[in-house]
C-alpha cells in the first residue's frame, strides 16, 4: 500500500478552517447564511453563492487585475 509523504497544499492558497487565503491577498470566508464572502486585497469584496462561484470571481479579478466587486465581462 502506498503511503502518502507530502500534501500537495491547494493550488488556489492557503485554506484554514474558516478562509483561504491566495498569495494576492485575495480571501474567501463562508457566512451564516451558507454563502461567500469574497474580498480582493484592496478590501473590495463580493458575495457568491457557493465556493466555486467564489473561486472564479477571485481567479478573474486576480487574472485581469480588477477589484472582485467590478463587473464582469
Amino acid at each position: 500500500m502506498a503511503q502518502i509523504l507530502n500534501r500537495n497544499p491547494s493550488p488556489f492558497g492557503r485554506q484554514d478552517a474558516e478562509r483561504i487565503t491566495t498569495p494576492a491577498g485575495s480571501t474567501i470566508e463562508p457566512t451564516s447564511d451558507g454563502r461567500y464572502q469574497v474580498c480582493d486585497a484592496r478590501s473590495h469584496c463580493r458575495r457568491a453563492d457557493n465556493l466555486w462561484e467564489a473561486q472564479q470571481l477571485v481567479q478573474w479579478a486576480e487574472v485581469h487585475h480588477r477589484p472582485v466587486d467590478s463587473d464582469l465581462p
